[in-house]
């Protein structure tokens, strides 16, 4: 498994928040489980899912010697980032310009292309909100090692892995029906054109990547462990 580097310590100085969301967890007492947030990896259908899981930013080191047990989701970079795009992507316009509102527009009357170019460089200058920080940064912000995360999930089989996991802890309580992908039929033609579009196009692929060097290997190694 792939291991924390520099490269980590240097973005997270000066390109990311330390003071970030990614310090807080989610804590099912009840069941002593720990999530470890990611945003854009299913984080809101797994917190709904859970058993009235507290949210907080307390050392939880306590927890995890009290016997709790901890989970993580990776997700495919060159995936996530489309998924941030489509949530978040007038955020990058709005830091610049104060007169663009894309809320106030439909997807139609966007140039996607152009508008995912210069959200791909709003990052490259700084993950400048907590759904575009590398993966990574979830474990770094809280001084927790890869090696001491209970399981680590793959987003492309969430349903079964977390009911592998649910059922292995006898988690009791989670609503494990929320686990279906539902997507608006916009949300979705965009979500495939820019798939689609970095599929096709090495450059861009190598462009994100870079920006999540170690996500990408994170995510290959588990992965490759399952076959995919």
């Amino acid at each position: 498994m792939a291991t924390e580097k520099n490269y980590a310590i240097d973005i997270s100085v000066n390109k990311a928040d330390r003071h970030s969301p990614h310090k807080s967890v989610f804590v099912d007492q009840e069941n002593k489980i720990i999530y470890l947030h990611t945003h854009k990896n299913a984080s809101k259908t797994i917190r709904r899912s859970m058993l009235r899981p507290r949210h907080t930013s307390e050392n939880i080191e306590n927890l995890i010697n009290d016997g709790y047990k901890t989970f993580w989701v990776v997700r495919n970079p060159l995936e996530r980032v489309v998924s941030s795009f489509s949530e978040i992507g007038h955020m990058a316009r709005n830091m610049c310009k104060e007169d663009y509102v894309w809320e106030s527009l439909e997807w139609k009357d966007i140039d996607i292309d152009n508008e995912f170019g210069f959200f791909i460089e709003r990052i490259e200058k700084s993950y400048f909100d907590p759904h575009v920080y590398p993966q990574i940064l979830t474990l770094i912000h809280k001084n927790i090692k890869i090696k001491d995360v209970d399981r680590i999930i793959l987003f492309d089989n969430l349903q079964e892995e977390i009911l592998s996991f649910v059922d292995e802890n006898a988690i009791q309580g989670w609503n494990l029906q929320l686990y279906q992908v539902k997507t608006g039929p916009a949300d979705s033609i965009i979500k495939k054109h820019l798939s689609d579009r970095i599929q096709k196009s090495t450059a861009l692929q190598e462009r994100i990547i870079s920006l999540y060097e170690e996500d990408m290997e994170i995510y290959q190694q588990l992965a490759k462990l399952r076959g995919l």
